[in-house]
């Protein structure tokens, strides 16, 4: 059965690929997933529209995304940890625990998009990548001091 796909799949096709797949993975998954039309000259019209409306929106999600930058970017997140007398950490500095202070300071980021190696077990300074887009990555600046 020949397809239009709607999004991005991943071993199958790109959003917009014509691609020929089995009658039921078609109709059983792909189809009622919302993932794909049924070729034919209407649905093709109907792709075309709905990819307009789509990257109207993607263009405005990326505006966005590079004024939050530019904001993350000039902040320096100053995060206070108890630790021990060697230097360490009590606990560690999670992905979670930045996004809660980016929270704080009115910026609404998931923990997943803080691109975080490992956890921070030492004081320091650190550059830490958040992913705001998939196009748009800031840097930021993460101070970990000692608690007094």
């Amino acid at each position: 059965m020949k397809v239009i796909l709607r999004e991005n799949i991943a071993k199958l096709g790109k959003r917009g690929d014509v691609i020929n797949v089995k009658d039921g993975y078609a109709r059983n998954y792909l189809i009622p997933n919302k993932l794909a039309y049924e070729y034919s000259e209407s649905n093709f019209k109907r792709f075309k529209i709905e990819k307009i409306k789509l990257e109207t929106q993607e263009l405005k999600n990326k505006e966005s995304a590079l004024s939050v930058k530019e904001i993350i970017s000039d902040l320096n997140l100053v995060l206070k940890q108890k630790m021990h007398d060697d230097g360490n950490l009590y606990g560690s500095v999670s992905r979670h625990l930045i996004s809660e202070e980016l929270n704080k300071k009115g910026l609404k980021i998931d923990e997943t998009s803080v691109l975080l190696d490992e956890p921070i077990k030492k004081i320091g300074d650190y550059t830490i990548k958040v992913k705001l887009h998939p196009e748009v990555f800031a840097d930021l600046k993460l101070s970990v001091v000692k608690d007094e």
